[in-house]
């Protein structure tokens, strides 16, 4: 789908499924969460040679995040396509291209968008997250410049800022994507991205910033675990190993073992 945006300025990102989707909460959880591989296990990828294919996966979703904000108008691309038109469509993107080129069966692609006046808290922090990622990552294996790293650092604390100022769910702007990928909170993105931030630069304020927001994030249920819309797990992860506070190191690590006892001695096997 070459076309998407204007002058197709939105072309990259990934499909949700079979299908044609561009969500891009989920798209900016998977590119933190493989950035995130890559800074923990980046070792075992170098050895299996997968390391370039690892970077090259990162840089492209990296290219489209951008292309998704414009800071200067705060303008935020939530999703593109409409998930009742999209869903419909399992075929080839190249044959989706034909049928919309050649005879009109397949409608113009929808591009949904927040902005300052339409704000939204999720999909903005978790780019946020996502930047700040694979800019670490990035930078342990030597594969951005200090002038890129400093970009996306700065382009995550605007995203951040974006989403953290007016608190309010991407849903209620986007109400046709809730039956697909509906969020059920955004403190936790909140508080994930500031973390992120923090780990990135070491501001304080960002680490304090995540620290006020626990209250709002009871420690999760042990059988769930981390998703695109729950951050939770992430949350007390990043702590434990960013806090310097030993009551908060504390706190962090009793849920940890809590939910590690629950998994390896509850769970049916």
């Amino acid at each position: 789908t070459v076309h998407d945006g204007p002058d197709g300025v939105l072309r990259g990102g990934w499909y949700d499924a079979g299908d044609f989707l561009k969500a891009n909460l989920p798209i900016g959880f998977t590119t933190t969460f493989l950035a995130w591989g890559a800074l923990e296990f980046g070792e075992g990828y170098h050895r299996l040679g997968l390391i370039d294919t690892l970077f090259s996966h990162l840089d492209f979703a990296v290219d489209y995040i951008v292309k998704c904000w414009n800071p200067d108008r705060e303008e935020l691309v939530a999703q593109v396509g409409d998930p009742k038109q999209e869903h419909p469509h399992w075929v080839s993107p190249e044959v989706l291209e034909e049928m919309r080129e050649q005879d009109g069966t397949v409608p113009e692609r929808l591009v949904y968008s927040l902005n300052k006046w339409r704000p939204g808290t999720e999909i903005s922090c978790e780019f946020a997250a996502a930047l700040c990622a694979t800019a670490l990552a990035g930078r342990q294996w030597g594969r951005i410049s200090v002038d890129e790293f400093s970009k996306r650092i700065i382009l995550a604390k605007t995203l951040y800022q974006f989403g953290e100022r007016k608190p309010r769910t991407y849903i209620d702007l986007v109400p046709e994507t809730a039956e697909f990928y509906n969020s059920t909170d955004y403190n936790d993105e909140i508080a994930w991205a500031a973390l992120w931030i923090y780990k990135a630069t070491n501001e304080t304020k960002y680490l304090d910033a995540a620290v006020q927001l626990l209250p709002k994030i009871t420690p999760p249920l042990p059988e769930h675990t981390i998703s695109w819309d729950d951050k939770k797990y992430g949350v007390y992860a990043l702590l434990l190993d960013e806090a310097k506070d030993e009551a908060l190191r504390g706190r962090a690590l009793r849920w940890a073992q809590h939910t590690m006892h629950h998994w390896m001695h509850i769970v049916p096997k």
